[in-house]
């Protein structure tokens, strides 16, 4: 486990000049690495210390005076033949997080002045040279949307990366080699784009998402990270994932001028907008916007000097420069030069790019909120603090400008004692979207209960643990015909090769016949049942992808209580736009089967899935692996008919509600119209799903975190006002989407766990949800569906 020490005091307590008395009054024992964000303060700090002690020994390093060669190589080198006292190195970022090696570390305390860069996002077109840097690299997928970049030829990869000819185009991509080649970041790509840009379909850009690792600060002797409200970064969130122990560092905290703002009752926050601003809101949105906000701080600012700052796009303008109006830099961490200024007008437009900020959320688990407090609140709090904020005996009042609410609320929980109020240049929006609420307190114990959630369905795995009837190891079948693999003698070969329990008839209570194969022999297996035409579907055989024990539950043998294990998944896909080709080209590394069924037709697919797994799940895991396909079909673009209302140019995927591994699934067969037939298997460089991995790599969200334990059926039949409005909405919404034809056996299924959360009693919800099936397309069906649901109510499956 690595142990860092941090100080997460304000903006302008003193955080570096800490560091600087320790420097000079000699309490780094040995020597000093000091990492700091710009050239600018690496040179105040230089000077600083040389006008305190001149006898210390510094060595800077950055590119304003290193000559030559690179500035890491300088540094390299300096770390394998330093100089023989104790000595201080100051250096970039920039420099210091690309430093393949280094020597001695074990001599050196390293201070990082200001939180570290976490992610470093590769985004170029490259239609075709991209091979360039790609045919060096082989990818190795993790759980559902994304892979990790390996190297396939180091001595390559490592030639593009030093690009010792200087050549411009393997400039291009000598930072990534490093990135790919370096111990410290793990690279990922989305699987399906990556699989796009090397077959040469579709996308045109490399993206690469390198992440950095706490293996970075191995070896030195301590660490310390300074930067205010450390713990609200990304980095602190995912180390902290990760292991890495953080703790204050007492002594630099003993040391500084405050620990908290004690005059935000100098402050009065102004904002534009009631939505989050961005780029959308300030070019589409609200495109006048920008230019009130402008015309309102000269206003609100008169005759008084103010700083201001915005994106680089709009600075090219040129209304906001004049003498009394002066910028900010782009990065002004620590710079002291603007504390005789009281006022500010600070509006850009700062969010993650849609792909970053779903990276973010999908793999370091990174919420929205988090990335925007990050990304836009403390960049604007770093430069809002390069004002007379900074001087505790300045106490005239400032008037700070910023772009949206959520800002102004940001920044007013950091100077308590502040106001806020609203320029008043738009109406307020007509509604405000509101995420679920969650149930955890946090997102640290958000992330803790996710982990133990994973960690306990990992260790429900073992498949040596599974018990198998002797009886159903003796006696496999399969079409009347012994399952031709060799002899199942054993219960751990049972279970590695087991495919599911086949069934006669939807009503049969017990099996037909077990399927035992090798992935192969099962594939070629259902390509032969695609050759056999029947008169109706009902003619055909079905298949569980569960084992069950009918001695759990004696009269309920197929339910989700009797199942043992399950091996593949198995998904419907009925009337939707989404094609075969569709759904295996967002999983480029998995084996996928898919096949029509019995009304499938040439104008309109309905089809099914098969998808091989290289383990046995539990039905929680199969849930939470349906329900982690979904996702990603939905974030590709395709929309859930139960859930969305028809909209031109919008696509359904038509995916069938089924969740459980006890659901049953007609094998494949001929379609009753000839033109529908079809039976695909995506093989070439795929393989079974990896059920530990897409646990431990999941992207979706756990509805578990965000959806409380249904209330315990009532007693009562008579409903509160608040029920009322309830059930009230959740059937309007039943009416506009669920009863439309092809939804509503998803869609009363939907229903009914709204009406669940309700708190009604069982006769208040059966009551409910046949009214709404009485309104359905085809209201038998949905009645059934009624009766099956309320059974499984009471039963408790629901809660």
């Amino acid at each position: 486990m690595h142990r860092i020490k941090y100080v997460s005091a304000p903006c302008g307590s003193g955080k570096t000049h800490a560091v600087i008395n320790n420097i000079v009054e000699g309490r780094y024992e040995e020597n000093l690495l000091l990492v700091q964000p710009t050239t600018e303060l690496i040179d105040n700090t230089n000077n600083e210390i040389t006008r305190r002690r001149p006898s210390i020994h510094i060595e800077i390093f950055h590119s304003v005076i290193t000559k030559g060669t690179s500035v890491a190589s300088q540094l390299i080198e300096r770390f394998r033949n330093p100089y023989d006292g104790n000595h201080v190195f100051i250096t970039t970022h920039a420099t210091f997080f690309s430093l393949p090696y280094v020597a001695n570390k074990a001599k050196y305390d390293v201070v990082i002045d200001e939180a570290p860069v976490l992610l470093e996002h590769f985004n170029e077109s490259l239609p075709v040279n991209h091979s360039i840097i790609t045919k060096h690299l082989i990818v190795e997928p993790k759980g559902s949307s994304y892979g990790i970049l390996k190297p396939n030829d180091v001595l390559e990869l490592r030639s593009i990366a030093e690009n010792r000819n200087k050549d411009s185009i393997n400039q291009v991509f000598s930072k990534l080699a490093k990135l790919v080649l370096s111990a410290d970041y793990i690279s990922y790509v989305r699987l399906d784009q990556y699989q796009k840009l090397i077959s040469g379909k579709d996308n045109r850009r490399l993206e690469v998402y390198s992440v950095l690792q706490p293996t970075i600060f191995s070896g030195y002797r301590s660490v310390t990270i300074l930067g205010a409200r450390f713990e609200e970064t990304a980095l602190f969130k995912y180390w902290s994932g990760k292991g890495v122990h953080f703790e204050n560092d007492t002594d630099l905290e003993s040391q500084l001028r405050y620990t908290d703002h004690n005059n935000g009752n100098l402050v009065r926050l102004h904002y534009g907008t009631e939505d989050n601003w961005s780029k959308h809101a300030r070019e589409k949105k609200y495109p006048e916007l920008r230019k009130k906000m402008i015309d309102a701080s000269k206003l609100i600012f008169g005759e008084r000097a103010s700083v201001w700052s915005d994106n680089n796009d709009m600075k090219k303008k040129g209304d906001l420069a004049d003498n009394n109006n002066i910028e900010l830099p782009g990065k002004s961490h620590g710079l002291n030069s603007y504390q005789d200024i009281d006022n500010a007008l600070i509006i850009p437009a700062l969010n993650n790019k849609p792909d970053v900020q779903r990276f973010l959320r999908e793999v370091l688990d990174i919420s929205d909120t988090d990335q925007k407090i990050e990304m836009t609140g403390h960049t604007i709090y770093q430069a809002l603090s390069r004002t007379s904020i900074r001087d505790p005996s300045n106490i005239n009042m400032k008037d700070w400008i910023v772009a949206d609410r959520v800002t102004a609320e940001y920044i007013a929980s950091i100077y308590p004692g502040s106001t806020i109020n609203s320029l008043g240049l738009l109406m307020p929006s007509a509604c405000v979207r509101r995420g679920r609420p969650s149930v955890h307190k946090d997102s640290n114990q958000r992330k803790q209960v996710s982990r133990e959630k994973k960690m306990r369905m990992i260790a429900n795995l073992d498949e040596e643990e599974i018990f198998v009837r002797e009886d159903d190891i003796q006696a496999v079948y399969w079409r009347r015909e012994k399952c031709d693999v060799s002899p199942i003698r054993t219960n751990s070969y049972f279970v590695a090769n087991f495919k599911g329990s086949i069934f006669n008839t939807m009503y049969d209570r017990k099996y037909g016949a077990l399927a035992v194969f090798t992935d192969e022999k099962f594939i070629r297996e259902l390509r032969e049942c695609s050759r056999i035409r029947y008169e109706t579907k009902d003619q055909n055989l079905l298949i569980s992808p569960a084992y069950f024990d009918p001695y759990k539950v004696v009269e309920a043998y197929k339910s989700k209580e009797n199942i043992v294990f399950i091996k593949g998944i198995w998904m419907d896909v009925d009337g939707g736009d989404m094609k075969p080709k569709d759904f295996a080209g967002m999983f480029p590394h998995l084996r996928i089967v898919c096949y029509n069924t019995f009304s499938s037709t040439s104008s309109n697919l309905r089809y099914r899935i098969y998808i091989p797994t290289d383990k046995a799940m539990t039905n929680e895991v199969y849930t939470l692996i349906i329900r982690e396909i979904i996702y990603v079909v939905e974030s590709s673009g395709f929309a859930s008919k139960s859930k969305t209302a028809p909209k031109a140019n919008r696509r359904f995927h038509g995916i069938d509600h089924k969740r459980n591994g006890c659901d049953l699934f007609y094998l494949p067969c001929q379609p009753q119209d000839p033109t529908g037939a079809f039976f695909m298997d995506f093989k070439k460089d795929r393989k079974p799903l990896k059920v530990k991995d897409w646990i431990f790599h999941g992207v979706s969200e756990d509805d578990a975190a965000y959806q409380p334990a249904p209330p315990p059926l009532s007693v009562s039949d008579e409903l509160t006002p608040e029920q009322e409005l309830k059930v009230a909405d959740a059937l309007r919404e039943w009416d506009a989407v669920g009863s439309k034809r092809g939804n509503g056996n998803e869609g009363i299924f939907k229903l009914g766990l709204r009406l669940r959360h309700v708190g009604l009693s069982a006769w208040g919800l059966e009551t409910a949800l046949m009214q709404a099936a009485a309104n359905a397309n085809s209201p038998s069906d949905r009645k059934a569906d009624v009766r099956r649901f309320i059974q499984r109510v009471r039963r408790g499956s629901f809660g």
